[in-house]
């Protein structure tokens, strides 16, 4: 718990903090152009952080 003021507290919700789950949704005539898959990768290294 961290407190920043008398009045504003962060508190972790569950064990590990807020689950977040993201989707992509791409049309199958979509999914093999190259910036979609660029986004794709991108999207999951940023992600795989959390």
């Amino acid at each position: 718990m961290l407190r920043l003021s008398n009045t504003i507290l962060f508190k972790k919700l569950g064990l590990k903090g807020v689950k977040r789950t993201h989707y992509v949704v791409v049309r199958k005539a979509d999914q093999h152009k190259t910036y979609i898959q660029d986004f794709i990768a991108t999207f999951e290294e940023d992600f795989s952080m959390i």
